[in-house]
């Protein structure tokens, strides 16, 4: 497969990414290469059976990704690249925010009965991922009356650039809850990511690297979560949420050794 063609199949697939079926993008991508040709040709070069094709074509035709002119037989007509990319998205924006609505309406519902005070018995809870790792953090954020404080290792960069996180990391502060986060020593100081903490009512101090064991997070004194990874792995961090007083404890010793050492990070 040489070059042009990888690149006609990346773009497909792409196409089939945003929602478009597979014989849609086919015939897209051979209209962006060879414009102006029949439905026969189009069949042929796609290779997609003639029966199908001017069911799709006038698919395409109806969302405005494609044009055909008056002639006989009709030929048809990719449009400008820029103005497809434009249209695709305008049009999975829309079906997003439609989806989105209707999520919150079910959601809305749910929250008049669902009760989640049975979770808080659960001492420990699995986190599996990353994703869930940050997850936990935003539900911190979104429970946290008085104190929260961070020790982390790589997931800062997450948490400094992630809008939902800094979204709820922006409450906490005009809640006045007290923020402190303990981050290695070998972070820039300028990375935006610390400036979006630090400008939302995050203390910054960094240690040396060697000194921190785990990531974890406290809130209020109690819950805690806690990431755990093999020296040898490769894999995502995982982790896990603990309602435990005296384990939280005991981490918040940890926490407050490596705060004193650190050194307050400088902006410039």
């Amino acid at each position: 497969m040489d070059k042009n063609e990888m690149t006609e199949t990346q773009t497909t697939k792409v196409f089939e990414k945003i929602g478009l079926t597979e014989y849609q993008s086919l015939i897209i991508s051979t209209l962006l290469k060879d414009s102006g040709i029949t439905a026969q040709e189009i069949s042929s070069k796609a290779n997609i059976p003639y029966t199908k094709i001017y069911s799709v074509l006038k698919t395409l035709e109806d969302k405005g990704y494609i044009r055909s002119n008056m002639e006989r037989p009709k030929k048809y007509f990719a449009i400008e690249p820029d103005e497809l990319k434009d249209t695709l998205l305008e049009r999975k924006e829309r079906e997003l925010q439609s989806l989105k609505q209707e999520l919150e309406f079910h959601i809305d519902n749910l929250n008049t009965t669902y009760s989640g005070d049975h979770l808080k018995e659960i001492p420990v809870w699995f986190l599996p991922s990353r994703e869930s790792l940050v997850s936990e953090v935003i539900s911190i954020c979104q429970e946290v009356e008085e104190e929260v404080i961070y020790v982390v290792m790589t997931v800062w960069k997450r948490l400094g650039s992630s809008e939902r996180v800094l979204n709820a990391i922006e409450k906490m502060n005009e809640k006045n809850v007290d923020m402190r986060m303990v981050i290695p020593s070998s972070v820039d100081d300028n990375a935006p990511e610390l400036n979006n903490l630090a400008s939302r009512g995050f203390l910054l101090r960094k240690t040396d690297p060697e000194d921190i064991s785990y990531s974890l997070v406290i809130a209020d004194g109690h819950r805690c979560g806690l990431t755990i990874k093999r020296a040898s792995s490769t894999k995502s961090e995982k982790g896990l949420r603990i309602n435990n007083e005296s384990i939280a404890n005991t981490l918040y010793r940890y926490f407050e050794d490596l705060w004193e050492e650190g050194e307050p990070l400088e902006f410039s």
